[in-house]
């Protein structure tokens, strides 16, 4: 074309005579196509003049991960760090979509690391973090970049890793290192993460259902104590509410909230589906606004329940309406899509559920009845409690920051192991608990259960190993938990204990238990052949097969019976707090197990649980805390008198449901449902512990779990940062850390009262609470 004289490239390929109908140059198109030879001869047709749009066709290149694209690119002559509107340059848009093929090609023709973008002031190591592309990080931290960096808001790339649950990263990342590691968390700062996190707290539309209280108080000294949260927010009364949320939890589940089929062209104007959409969702025979959703519905908005609230929601039917978003008239549907949520989920049987929650239901065309496509949900149905007891002019607050000891028992006296070089106490049992007070923690914790007859019960595993067979707490009865613990006590023979003479018995029969006496320390009286039945009954278990024991059994722990909810109210004295970990499996936790995905009706299992609570509680402090986010939003909506924790995993463990991947979601979900705070595990926050601040600032209490609390000194370090609590299995020597006990053998040292209570720690009743 040039020979002829009918090609004119003094102005460039991409001056506005080559500019198509939107825009795009015959460089967009190579570049867009992945088409490196026709990018290398439109190149080399106009040596000296560069592309114009050094920025978008970098930036397009990068998108796509093509090196060979972008190498071209980059060798014409165009500057690698050109950077768009927003400050963007083509490595931070690789990074920022884990595009780690172009990353490399970038970093090795000398892209640089440090340029931030406007909006936060991040750099590609930043959005690298945020986002959780390891592999991406890696190549930046290969290229030297500045690690120390703070953005906009004074954050580092390795808090921003920590918020949201990306630890692989944030243990890459060298710690902060100015001086202040708490910092002075600004409204810049406040703002940087209210952008990302929506960590405020959100209310509810009004409604009769709710029974409204008075208005939360924070941080609110009052007689010398700290108000952390008042008694007061709203709870169901007389209605229930229908909880639905567009799309899934499960971030395993890929599919979005709308499906729409392809429709062919010829019936493109017939359906109207070529123009902007809508969805809008309504329900009948229930009470709440329509909501409108415009397509596609973004990730923050599936995961936003709406909220329906009906006397009977088994008369409730979804309506999910497909309108052109700028009709101007709601009522021009296009497709609906119906569920009515008493047929919608199979039966189970009386009391059971799935533990599979997205429903899928067609939309059909307004017309023609065809099917356009598909909708999934999940809906939860939330019914109101009723207890005599349950008030709350008990007291003006939720939960009292306690001055003294700020450590709770994990399981009790703390989880069996087998690391430990001395005997333990079973975990989760009565001597436990009672040993745990007895060394000055505020609270014990506990799991907590419901058997096959509806009976709440303190066992931490979803399957009881100790039938020998992988058997899940909800499929045995009462009684049949019970007698498995006195399956495991030792039988004593007749013959050993019953001879005519005593002068006529061994040296090593006298010291042999008399038959119907119980030996102080069963695991001490644990025979060959009893350790080897023992074994023999758990081995094939997958507990102890993964592990290679089993937590309250003899030999490794002095083994005491199993016990159910009402008799730890009734043995334990009423000084002594109660966290009651709810244990109801998630789906991600029942697959781990082999367990069929079937679980007891969520509002059932509560209402039981909040039952026994409220029967015998009898004004003792009791806080209740899940890693379920379901069961803590029921147990907050359905009473108002006590205090739930949302506990979370922050990222330490891979967790299906999105609410729990992070600690970054665990403040979303708490501020969202009016809970009193979270339990994290503590690592993330021995890491970055000015994240302990961004829980306390979003009007949360803020407690830790995990193996890192047993050290005395990374829990001062966490309490000087804010932590309310931690949950711990060595009591005494934390409680020593934290307060400056006396040493051990020393006068008044607890260490007294620790020997005089595993003394008689196989004793059931009370003994005297050393607090």
């Amino acid at each position: 074309m040039r020979k002829w004289y009918l090609l004119s490239t003094a102005e460039g390929l991409d001056s506005p005579d080559w500019i198509d109908a939107e825009g795009m140059s015959c460089f967009h198109l190579a570049v867009m196509g992945k088409h490196p030879k026709t990018l290398g001869a439109l190149l080399a047709s106009t040596p000296g003049v560069p592309p114009k749009d050094a920025s978008g066709l970098l930036a397009l290149a990068a998108k796509s991960n093509f090196p060979d694209i972008l190498g071209l690119l980059v060798d014409s002559g165009l500057n690698i760090d050109y950077t768009d509107d927003l400050g963007e340059t083509a490595l931070y848009v690789a990074c920022k979509l884990g595009n780690a093929e172009a990353a490399r090609t970038l970093l090795a023709r000398g892209a640089s690391t440090e340029i931030a973008e406007t909006t936060y002031g991040w750099t590609p190591l930043f959005v690298a973090s945020v986002e959780g592309y390891g592999a991406v990080v890696d190549l930046l931290l290969a290229a030297d970049c500045d690690c120390d960096k703070t953005d906009g808001s004074n954050w580092t790339a390795m808090e921003h890793a920590c918020l949201r649950g990306h630890l692989d990263i944030t243990k890459k990342l060298p710690a902060r290192t100015v001086t202040d590691s708490l910092g002075d968390l600004s409204s810049a700062a406040s703002a940087s993460v209210d952008s990302l996190a929506s960590v405020g707290s959100a209310t509810s539309k009004s409604s009769s259902a709710f029974s409204s209280s008075p208005p939360a108080m924070a941080n609110h000294a009052s007689q010398g104590i700290d108000l952390v949260k008042s008694f007061g927010h709203r709870y169901l009364k007389g209605t229930s509410v229908i909880l639905v949320t567009l799309g899934s939890t499960d971030i395993r589940n890929t599919a979005g909230p709308i499906q729409l089929d392809q429709v062919p062209f010829s019936r493109v104007h017939s359906t109207q589906l070529d123009t902007a959409l809508s969805l809008v969702v309504s329900a009948a025979n229930a009470e709440g606004e329509p909501t409108v959703v415009d397509l596609p519905i973004q990730d923050s908005q599936a995961t936003e329940p709406l909220m329906f609230y009906s006397q009977d929601p088994s008369k409730v039917k979804l309506y999910f309406d497909l309108v052109p978003t700028y009709s101007g008239n709601r009522n021009q549907i296009l497709g609906r899509a119906v569920a009515m949520l008493s047929t919608i989920r199979t039966s189970l049987g009386q009391s059971v559920r799935s533990l599979h929650e997205t429903v899928t239901v067609p939309i059909l065309q307004a017309t023609t009845l065809e099917v356009l496509g598909t909708i999934n949900f999940e809906f939860l149905t939330v019914s109101p409690f009723t207890h005599p007891n349950m008030s709350i002019a008990k007291s003006s607050t939720y939960w009292k920051s306690l001055t003294s000891s700020r450590v709770i028992g994990h399981r009790g006296l703390g989880k069996n192991t087998t690391g430990r070089k001395s005997l333990q106490l079973g975990e989760n049992t009565l001597q436990s608990f009672i040993a745990a007070a007895n060394l000055g923690a505020s609270y014990v914790e506990f799991d907590v259960q419901l058997t096959k007859d509806r009976v709440p019960v303190i066992y931490h595993d979803f399957l009881v190993a100790e039938t020998g067979i992988d058997v899940p707490m909800h499929a045995l009865t009462l009684e049949q938990f019970l007698s498995v613990s006195e399956r495991r006590t030792p039988k004593i023979p007749r013959s050993r204990a019953s001879s005519p003479k005593s002068s006529e018995r061994s040296s090593l029969d006298e010291h042999a238990p008399r038959l119907g006496v119980r030996p102080r320390s069963l695991s001490l009286q644990l025979s060959a052949e009893e350790s080897q039945e023992l074994h023999d009954r758990l081995k094939f278990t997958r507990d102890f097969k993964k592990k290679g024991f089993k937590g309250n059994s003899r030999g490794l722990s002095i083994q005491a019976p199993f016990t159910t909810l009402e008799e730890v109210f009734r043995t334990l004295p009423k000084n002594v707090g109660f966290n009651i970990e709810c244990k109801y499996p998630m789906l991600n936790e029942s697959q781990a197990e082999d367990m069929d995905s079937l679980a007891i009706e969520l509002n059932e299992w509560v209402d039981t649980v909040l039952k026994c609570v409220y029967d015998f509680a009898d004004g003792r402090d009791i806080i209740f805390s899940s890693f379920h986010p379901d069961v803590c939003m029921l147990l907050s909506l359905k009473q108002p008198s006590i205090p739930v924790l949302f506990l979370t995993e922050s990222g330490t463990e891979q967790m299906a449901d999105i609410r729990t991947t992070s600690l970054q979601e665990a403040i979303r979900f708490a501020s969202r449902w009016n809970l009193l705070g979270i339990v994290s595990a503590c690592e993330p926050l021995i890491l970055c512990p000015r994240l302990i601040r961004v829980v306390k600032e979003s009007g949360l209490v803020c407690f830790t779990y995990g193996s890192m609390n047993n050290v005395p000194e990374y829990c001062r370090l966490q309490m000087q940062h804010g932590v309310d609590a931690v949950i711990v299995d060595s009591v005494l020597a934390v409680r020593r850390g934290l307060t400056n006990l006396p040493s051990p053998g020393s006068a008044g040292s607890p260490s007294a009262s620790a020997a005089a209570s595993t003394e008689n720690v196989s004793t059931v009743a009370p003994v005297p609470i050393n607090v």
